[in-house]
């Protein structure tokens, strides 16, 4: 699947968060409707503009861990380093849509 994100960088403004060319990706705020507390929403903002840089950060791990484990004789480390790459690229495809 293509990359259908706006890319980053993202910055979380209050409850707003904008991407790199001003636009607002986002808004953790409800109006009209029932409301988390604002700290809950500045924090969810944050949690959210960091996704770009989460998210390419994640694939680099990835990466590196399957090469760790590559480089480890077939034991227990090397299988518990491949279950957690797993694990990484299973939370990539789910945010990049390519799971069911």
């Amino acid at each position: 699947m293509d990359n259908l994100t706006t890319p980053g960088p993202w910055e979380a403004q209050y409850t707003i968060i904008i991407g790199p060319d001003s636009e607002v990706i986002a808004d953790t705020s409800c109006p009209g409707g029932r409301q988390a507390p604002r700290a809950t929403q500045k924090a969810n903002a944050r949690l959210i503009a960091a996704a770009p840089m989460l998210l390419k950060e994640l694939e680099k791990a990835a990466r590196c861990l399957n090469a760790a484990a590559n480089l480890m004789a077939n034991g227990e480390d090397a299988l518990v380093t491949r279950e957690i790459a797993q694990e990484i690229r299973a939370a990539i495809a789910q945010v990049k849509g390519e799971t069911k």
